[in-house]
């Protein structure tokens, strides 16, 4: 059964799925008709204890596409959302038993590129999701709707994977902002 989760709300992915070591974040969105595609880009900052990266390959996206430990994966851009109704427009794969200790918290962000000239926000896309499966069997475990309560937003911190000491939680987040990922580089210390 698919958890289906609201901001704030998180789960413990041992207790979801004990032998868990793999796992996706998959995105899916339906472009709105105002001329222009939708270009929505997933990201991933690995952070050390301090909430910093201690390097550029510790953050994943588009134009580098995993990070030195090949604990994640990111799947490429999707530059038009249109691949949804067979799939996720993006990805990222996580291999847990793969991270090395040092990485406390891995902070899933998604932004719209060229957002100011195309005039657009998370409340002109439609249908947009994330959701958690487990890699191996491809079973989906929990899902969050990303276009709750984002009339004006143009970025959005989706999502967090938490090292706790009963292991890692899966945690909604929610937070959506008007700045694109400039602002998060300076936020995770890379700018």
């Amino acid at each position: 059964m698919v958890i289906n989760l609201k901001k704030g709300q998180g789960i413990s992915l041992r207790k979801e799925a004990e032998n868990l070591t793999k796992i996706r974040l998959g995105m899916g969105w339906d472009p709105a008709n105002n001329g222009f595609d939708f270009d929505l880009d997933a990201s991933a900052f690995l952070l050390a204890e301090n909430g910093k990266c201690t390097r550029e390959e510790d953050f994943v996206f588009y134009n580098n596409l995993s990070d030195n430990s090949g604990a994640l994966e990111h799947s490429a851009d999707d530059r038009t959302g249109g691949s949804s109704a067979t799939g996720d427009d993006e990805y990222i794969i996580v291999d847990l038993s793969k991270l090395p200790e040092k990485y406390k918290k891995i902070v899933f962000v998604v932004t719209i590129d060229n957002y100011e000239e195309r005039h657009q926000n998370f409340g002109m896309v439609e249908n947009a999701y994330v959701r958690l499966l487990d890699e191996t069997s491809d079973r989906e475990i929990a899902r969050y709707d990303l276009t709750e309560d984002l009339p004006i937003e143009t970025s959005l911190t989706f999502c967090e994977l938490v090292r706790q000491a009963d292991g890692w939680h899966f945690e909604t987040i929610g937070v959506g902002e008007r700045i694109g990922l400039l602002s998060y580089l300076e936020r995770y210390g890379l700018a």
